[in-house]
Formats: structure tokens, sequence, C-alpha cells
């Protein structure tokens, strides 16, 4: 998603109502974040929102828990409009069809359904990227396995 700076304050400060995000650290250039190293990524508490900006697009850097939080909640908000949608549509076939016991059945079940909703869903982690249709042998010399792999901000003195 490509922003200009002064839409990514208003991203920031949407971000920061209920969801509990708030602006943390910012960067105008890739080189000045470079420059800050591990210890600008340090920066980035959970809670926070880093920005990047690199020419005409805007980055938005947050911890892995945040963003799995954020995850949880387009998966929350996404099957809580599929239920409006079920009972939606179980209120438009009992407007159609009021003395049918199937019709008004299936709308108290989809009520009853979104009213049952569970807490919502988070995840710890997600799963690793792999690319999809790429085949390795062993003697590529390319390690791949994401837990044998070193971070390239690993030994950075600055």
């Amino acid at each position: 998603m490509e922003m200009q700076p002064s839409s990514l304050m208003s991203l920031n400060d949407q971000l920061c109502g209920p969801v509990g995000l708030r602006p943390g650290p910012s960067w105008p250039s890739f080189d000045k974040f470079r420059l800050a190293g591990p210890a600008g990524l340090e920066q980035i508490t959970p809670g926070t929102v880093g920005t990047l900006q690199i020419k005409s697009n805007s980055y938005v850097i947050l911890r892995s828990a945040d963003y799995q939080r954020l995850v949880g909640l387009a998966a929350d908000v996404e099957r809580v409009a599929n239920g409006f949608t079920l009972v939606r549509q179980a209120a438009l076939a009992f407007a159609s069809h009021p003395d049918d016991p199937d019709v008004k059945g299936t709308l108290l079940q989809a009520v009853t359904y979104s009213g049952q909703s569970p807490a919502l869903p988070t995840r710890d982690q997600h799963p690793p990227l792999e690319p999809e249709g790429f085949e390795t042998d062993g003697d590529d010399g390319y390690e791949l396995d994401p837990l044998r792999l070193r971070s390239p901000m690993e030994g950075w003195d600055g």
C-alpha cells in the first residue's frame, strides 16, 4: 500500500484507537534506518509502530506479537461480518416465508450462532514463509531453514 507522508500520521492515529498501537520511531530514509542498526529496532516496543520512508513509499514496522494481534483482529472482523451476512440472509428468508418453521429455525440458529462468538482469535506466531514451487537440493550452498539462519543484524557494530 503506497502512502504519502501526511497520510502516514493519519494511519498511525487510526491504529492508536481501540487497537492500542501508538506511533513509535520513524526513519526518513533507509540510510538512517541502517545507521540506527539493532538499537533502532529495539525502540519499537510492544504496542508501538515504527515507520520507514523510502522515496515515495512508507513502510510500517511492527513486532511479531503486534502483527499477530492485528491478524487475529482481522480474522475476528471477517468472522463477525460473515455472521451478520448469515443473520441477514436468514432474516430475509423469514420475511418472505414467516410461516415456514424451517426458515424460522434457521433464523434462530443464525442469531444464536452470532451470539456465541468465541473470544478473539490470536496467534503467537505465523507459519514460516516458504517459496511456492521452489525445489532445492541439499548441496546448493543455500540455507533455507529459518531456524538455522543467522540474523544479518547479529554482530553488527555500527
